[in-house]
């Protein structure tokens, strides 16, 4: 996925709190009837995110799942060695933890 395949998919994810934000910026836009998303240019709003919000956000491709992340991740420390490596919560959950487990045997 690309990385505005990433942003198309955190703006879906996180549309309220974008509107919200691109509202507190741009307040000349704010209606104060109906549905944000009735009366804002959608595409508008999306630049204005990617420009102003996605890129402070850390973000990261699981290094064992390969999906799009958001935050810092875990330490995907037996399963993956690089040094540098992050995990998402739910293969943290699934193979690094029972990796763990097992070594304490």
């Amino acid at each position: 996925m690309s990385n505005n395949g990433y942003a198309e998919k955190w703006f879906d994810d996180n549309i309220y709190q974008i509107i919200d934000q691109y509202q507190e910026a741009h307040p000349e836009k704010v209606q104060n009837d109906g549905d944000p998303q009735d009366y804002l240019n959608m595409e508008e709003v999306f630049e204005w995110a990617k420009e102003n919000i996605f890129d402070e956000i850390p973000h990261f491709t699981c290094c064992i799942c390969g999906s799009f992340c958001q935050g810092y991740g875990n330490n995907p420390y037996p399963v993956v060695k690089e040094e540098n490596a992050r995990c998402c919560d739910e293969c943290n959950s699934d193979a690094v933890i029972p990796a763990r487990l097992m070594n304490l045997r």
